[in-house]
């Protein structure tokens, strides 16, 4: 369960009103991203993608983006005044509103209202606190803007799962869905990798291990992107390939003291 399940659910109990809640973030066809599935294979190379779960975006080969060169959509620097406004989750009528006073209202397709308080702490990370919320084991969330797309990655118990938003306009028309294109990825994918935030690198390791710093663990290529897990300390990295080949960036996600928390991750070579 992600964090934004988990943080509903946690609003809905305080007023009475878990039923809802069930309804509202169990119902079929919500947009986000499905467990991820670990092979015990030791052989990177050898494994596939998992079929059943959905791919968010098609992968575009350096050859391709060579021949078709498009530039690529960067976050907003100031996100406390780039996340203000009303968004819409891709595919269905759920509105999150988040105010200039740090209120985040999330509206259901049934109509009903859950209101929180928002922190943005920089680095893309905005915590989020429930009524009566204790914000020491609170949520922290990854969020970023593109324009009129808003992305919001959270903690789950398989690791980092985004939802994505477009804007609603004042006119109430919905704002393009901008995402930035991703390389493909295979075997070649293996080597050492620079962290941008780190002055260790992460090491993926041919035969489908991955050191990166204290954490090691096991590695492997899903849906197109790096999925890194070190079970022992509860931390998930999903990475995507930049066009070019040379980076590698997405989302991490751990639980620390029953508090989810997501983040950011760049790394080149």
């Amino acid at each position: 369960m992600s964090d934004l399940r988990k943080l509903i659910l946690a609003g809905w109990i305080a007023v009475g009103c878990v039923g809802l809640v069930l309804i509202i973030y169990t119902r079929p066809g919500r947009t986000t991203q499905p467990p991820l599935q670990y092979n015990a294979s030791k052989d990177a190379g050898s494994q596939r993608p998992d079929k059943s779960a959905g791919n968010k975006s098609a992968a575009v080969t350096p050859a391709q983006a060579q021949a078709t060169p498009a530039k690529q959509p960067t976050p907003a620097v100031n996100l406390k005044e780039a996340v203000i406004g009303k968004w819409q989750i891709q595919g269905h009528k759920e509105i999150h509103q988040w105010q200039e006073d740090g209120t985040l209202v999330m509206t259901t397709i049934q109509g009903k209202t859950l209101s929180c308080r928002y922190v943005v702490m920089g680095g893309g990370r905005v915590k989020v606190i429930p009524e009566d919320g204790n914000p020491m084991t609170s949520p922290i969330w990854s969020v970023e803007v593109y324009g009129d797309t808003l992305s919001v990655t959270s903690a789950s118990d398989h690791g980092p799962t985004t939802d994505h938003f477009v804007r609603v306009k004042p006119n109430g028309e919905l704002g393009q869905l901008t995402l930035p294109q991703h390389g493909k990825v295979d075997e070649s994918i293996a080597g050492s990798w620079a962290s941008t935030g780190s002055n260790e690198p992460m090491h993926l390791l041919p035969d489908g291990t991955f050191k990166f710093g204290e954490n090691s663990g096991q590695w492997q290529i899903v849906n197109g992107e790096i999925v890194a897990s070190d079970k022992a300390s509860n931390i998930t990295w999903k990475m995507a390939l930049s066009p070019d080949g040379h980076t590698l960036s997405g989302h991490f996600s751990t639980f620390i003291h029953g508090g989810g928390v997501a983040g950011t991750i760049t790394l080149t070579r």
